[in-house]
């Protein structure tokens, strides 16, 4: 008997997602308070560096206030090329600030936290 050879096509397995940051505590009521909407692989999502220095400490605050990362972070969208996650994420954008949500995005958001302290600095700011 004859040996075939099968010519296999390897894909990159689709890893994007899209997520947003939302206010944990409206959450709870049943309100999403959305503060910044983003794309990434691996842990982007929960990750505090290269954002802005307002967003970053947005973060932390949440989590120096006994909040964990998945009482504020919510994955939209998984399994996706990086083109569609690009595309989704601006859908996102565009309809949170149709809907009239202050993002981080682009800076339209401030933020500055006067009574936790900067982990960074270990002082009130």
């Amino acid at each position: 008997m004859a040996e075939k050879n099968h010519r296999i096509v390897l894909q990159r397995y689709p890893r994007c997602y899209v997520y947003i940051h939302y206010n944990p505590q409206k959450a709870k009521r049943g309100l999403w308070d959305v503060v910044y909407v983003g794309k990434g692989t691996r842990m982007r999502a929960w990750d505090d560096r290269n954002r802005s220095p307002a967003h970053a400490r947005w973060l932390r605050d949440w989590q120096n206030l006994g909040f964990a990362p998945d009482e504020f972070v919510r994955i939209e969208f998984r399994k996706l090329t990086s083109k569609q996650a690009e595309k989704k994420e601006k859908e996102l954008i565009a309809f949170y600030r149709r809907k009239g949500a202050l993002l981080f995005n682009d800076g339209e958001r401030a933020y500055d936290n006067k009574w936790l302290p900067d982990p960074q600095f270990g002082e009130l700011r």
